[in-house]
């Protein structure tokens, strides 16, 4: 999804986040219900052996590290802190959350030893699928080491023939993918990889020669003199795919080379990629951050206004690679570069405005409904707290 610039000029909230969060977790609860579920959470999990109101900072702050759930709680109570009544905004719990928040926000140590340097993840909808085994082939040619590279490919459905066909590529893992959309199907591809570095690519993005080793140096050497990590993320410069194979046939739309050139002039100014760039992240910073947002459409919107975000609080930075990523011209093909500039924006602005939902924004981009489902988080917590009431019945 493209994203605007100018949405997020100016889109600022007193408090980093320590996750990403979806409109669906933002909205469907206040900031008294997170702190309820926080504290019943922290009760039932990490009280065997010391009770709440008995933990030093340093509790706190081992346990907020290491556990993502209550992270997460903690995040969305911080963001909605004014709806809770002024007794409970002054007591000493909330004093607690405040003053470990800048322990909480420091990113963990992302080195270690896994089997692959890259897990490449790509999520599958509406595919023509000789195109999409032609592009991940030729991502897989243009590896300079191919064998540290692990492959995922999520079957988000409407891919005809798509299990057959991938036996012509056996390298590559597939996976029936669970629904609602691009955000919990890279999450879904992500919760399997065992790469170091996450990198996502786009079913329809062609990559450039040796990308798999620029990613890798970017991160390899992202330490500045002070010894402070600055790169959290990468993407790749922007490009449209306009070989003869690129455009099917079809003719470059007018005005496509405009799209090339403010898109990167963008990129370079703001630090906003677009998803079709193949954002990349160390797995142990994506885990953290809590992924992609769990929505159809605008997870790479949300994960990287969360990046950008951190920046200046936390000096870090988001690369931006001189290898391109040359993205399918087949959407410009079909509708004009006006068009599809237009409607992007206009349903950009309207998300970050909070009228439309991502599902409404699915249906506009797509042409078909999807129903995205409550995040596998607050399932899991849901249950948890159920079983913990009958207990106590």
């Amino acid at each position: 999804m493209i994203l605007d610039c100018f949405s997020f000029i100016g889109m600022h909230e007193s408090v980093l986040p320590l996750t990403t969060h979806s409109r669906y977790e933002l909205n469907g609860a206040t900031g008294l219900d997170r702190y309820h579920q926080l504290v019943r959470y922290l009760r039932i999990q990490h009280c065997k052996l010391k009770d709440i109101e008995e933990w030093t900072d340093d509790d706190w702050i081992r346990i907020l590290r290491s556990d993502q759930t209550a992270r997460r709680l903690l995040s969305l109570l911080r963001l909605k802190i004014n709806d809770l009544p002024e007794t409970l905004r002054t007591n000493s719990m909330v004093n607690v959350f405040i003053r470990v928040w800048p322990h909480l926000l420091a990113l963990p140590n992302s080195h270690g030893t896994f089997p692959y340097e890259i897990t490449v993840v790509t999520a599958a909808y509406k595919e023509n699928v000789s195109q999409l085994l032609s592009k991940l082939q030729h991502a897989l040619d243009a590896a300079n080491l191919p064998e540290k590279i692990q492959w995922i490919l999520v079957d988000a459905g409407h891919n005809p023939d798509l299990e057959e066909a991938m036996s012509k590529l056996p390298h590559v893992q597939l996976m029936k993918g669970t629904s609602g959309g691009r955000g919990p199907s890279l999450n879904q591809g992500a919760s399997v990889a065992t790469g170091r570095i996450l990198l996502f690519l786009h079913a329809d993005t062609r990559v450039a020669q040796g990308w798999d080793v620029a990613v890798q140096n970017a991160f390899d050497n992202s330490t500045d003199l002070r010894g402070a990590t600055t790169t959290t993320a990468t993407a790749f410069s922007f490009a449209i795919d306009t070989t003869e194979k690129g455009l099917q046939g079809g003719c470059p739309p007018p005005g496509i080379k405009a799209i090339e050139t403010t898109a990167n002039w963008r990129t370079q100014l703001f630090s906003l990629p677009y998803g079709d760039q193949c954002i990349s992240i160390p797995r142990v910073y994506f885990d953290y951050l809590g992924g992609y947002p769990h929505q159809s459409l605008m997870e790479d919107y949300e994960l990287i206004s969360l990046l950008r975000r951190r920046r200046v609080s936390c000096r870090e930075r988001l690369t931006i690679l001189p290898l391109s990523a040359h993205c399918g011209p087949r959407r410009w093909q079909a509708f004009g570069v006006l068009y599809v500039t237009y409607t992007n924006s206009k349903c950009v602005r309207l998300y970050a405005k909070n009228v439309l939902t991502p599902d409404e924004l699915y249906e506009i981009y797509y042409g078909s409904t999807v129903n995205t489902v409550r995040s596998p988080w607050e399932t899991e917590l849901e249950l948890l707290l159920s079983r913990d009431e009958k207990k106590v019945r």
